[in-house]
């Protein structure tokens, strides 16, 4: 599930532009190569210091596309909190008096919630005890993405809106695959919600995060490192989601590209810092 990096660095040099070059197999036979500027390269304001590795001038102008961090539009995220087998005698397979759902990303794999769905290893709800209560959350609205996908699925980051009307609990467990978005470990405003999830299920995030992602996992560090627009921005972009018939993949990319144009920049970089306006 890893991709391998060889680093060989020189200490002392001048850092000068940065050679990227890209290939697809061994013949060479489609080499092309960019030269960046080191800023695209390593972000001066980024605290983790990830390596970005655009392939194309396009990509660079990318990080444009917002300025804000969770923090400043506040917003929190955290990994699943509930690990099913240190829990395995809470398991129950049904919903039942004293328990609560619990979701696992395949409940998720059509798509849209299917829950309960039959699994030989895994249950759909936990019993409420003293030890289980403190894992789970209040019902609300979360944005949910998953922690792992395959080589071959078509986006890295895959999110999904829960609202509270979709599963009947005052209380619901997210197994450790999930990343959740959450304030103060409660649900977000619905609207909020529905932009937060529109905005990460675009092909221009997914198309940035695998600049500085090179792997098939997204974890919570990840989400924090990305900037976002500013919550009233999240806010109209939840509006303009609400009045879709649909949601596929053709419609959220026609809704960021015409929600881009009008703040008549390319990519929201007009955000200004006050994450409310």
């Amino acid at each position: 599930m890893q991709e391998n990096i060889i680093i060989h660095l020189c200490k002392g040099v001048e850092q000068g532009k940065v050679t990227v070059s890209t290939s697809h197999d061994a013949s060479f036979a489609d080499y092309q190569e960019t030269r960046f500027d080191f800023a695209a390269i390593v972000k001066l304001d980024d605290a983790e210091r990830f390596i970005h590795i655009p392939t194309s001038l396009h990509e660079t102008d990318i990080p444009a596309i917002c300025t804000h961090t969770l923090q400043t539009i506040g917003l929190e995220v955290c990994t699943g909190p509930v690990v099913d087998f240190r829990l395995k005698e809470c398991w129950s397979e049904q919903l039942a008096a004293n328990t609560a759902p619990l979701l696992y990303p395949y409940h998720f794999s059509t798509g849209e919630l299917v829950w309960p769905k039959q699994h030989k290893k895994k249950p759909n709800a936990l019993h409420l005890t003293p030890t289980s209560r403190k894992w789970l959350m209040p019902k609300g609205h979360y944005v949910l993405v998953k922690r792992f996908s395959s080589k071959e699925e078509r986006r890295r980051v895959v999110a999904y809106h829960l609202t509270p009307d979709m599963l009947d609990s005052e209380l619901i467990g997210f197994e450790n695959h999930w990343n959740i978005f959450h304030i103060g470990k409660a649900g977000l405003d619905a609207t909020l919600a529905s932009g937060l999830a529109t905005f990460l299920n675009s092909t221009v995030l997914d198309d940035w995060f695998r600049v500085f992602s090179g792997h098939t996992q997204v974890n919570a560090t990840d989400l924090r490192t990305l900037r976002y627009p500013s919550q009233a921005q999240l806010l109209e972009l939840g509006k303009l989601a609400a009045n879709c018939a649909t949601l596929d993949q053709t419609t959220i990319d026609q809704l960021l590209a015409s929600f881009r144009a009008v703040y008549n920049v390319r990519g929201f970089s007009s955000c200004p810092n006050n994450p409310n306006t």
